[in-house]
């Protein structure tokens, strides 16, 4: 679930309550705030304080340096993935 909250929050394009997440799932309450704070703790939501309400928004930083170092993994077309050769029967 901790996927689809950052998800949800990410389309949503505004920061959204704690309630406004848990609303939109079915999950309990303490499942919702657990993955909420799984996402704070990683970096990627950021709680905001207005008020008594804490607001939660995507941090797009941390998702650029994840981006970011993800493309280190891709394959450049250029270079060949090394292959297994077998060996020639002996005789």
């Amino acid at each position: 679930h901790t996927p689809d909250i950052l998800m949800a929050v990410h389309f949503r394009g505004t920061p959204m309550t704690a309630g406004e997440i848990a609303g939109r799932f079915a999950h309990a309450w303490p499942t919702t705030t657990r993955h909420i704070r799984v996402l704070e703790s990683a970096g990627l939501l950021v709680q905001e304080k207005h008020g008594r309400h804490r607001l939660y928004r995507v941090n797009r930083d941390m998702l650029r340096a994840i981006a970011e170092w993800l493309s280190w993994f891709e394959l450049d077309e250029k270079v060949a993935a090394p292959t297994r050769r077998s060996k020639a029967p002996s005789k």
